[in-house]
């Protein structure tokens, strides 16, 4: 099983539900989400491919130094009553992007908020993420 650093680094998007009890009393459930920014990065792939193709199960994809890869992460608010009932949710309160430099520097973020790297989860196994 790889770990958390190494998905991120192959371009999984992690996400971790950070619900608190007055989030639940106000109707809303929040998501922390991490995904590697390669907007910048070029890979070692020797096909002409668009800027935004996946790559991440090819054995063409080369995995980025943790020290220097850029990162960003959000906090997103969805209204519990529209998951719920199967609404497309409001994505008013979809956070903006904050750019972290460094695995390092990422997990002090993630520390700063109470939180540990590997409590997140690939987005691609959870259902219920509502992005």
């Amino acid at each position: 099983m790889r770990n958390n650093t190494q998905l991120l680094l192959t371009g999984c998007i992690l996400i971790k539900e950070i619900t608190s009890d007055q989030d639940k009393k106000n109707g809303l459930i929040r998501w922390a989400e991490i995904s590697l920014y390669g907007g910048k990065e070029k890979r070692n792939y020797f096909f002409r491919v668009d800027n935004y193709a996946m790559l991440k199960g090819s054995s063409y994809f080369r995995e980025l130094d943790a020290k220097n890869a850029l990162f960003r992460t959000r906090i997103s608010s969805f209204l519990k009553s529209d998951i719920d009932n199967e609404y497309d949710p409001s994505y008013g309160g979809v956070g903006n992007y904050t750019e972290v430099v460094g695995i390092s520097n990422l997990e002090v973020l993630l520390q700063e908020n109470g939180l540990e790297i590997n409590q997140f989860v690939d987005s691609s196994s959870i259902d219920s993420y509502p992005l």
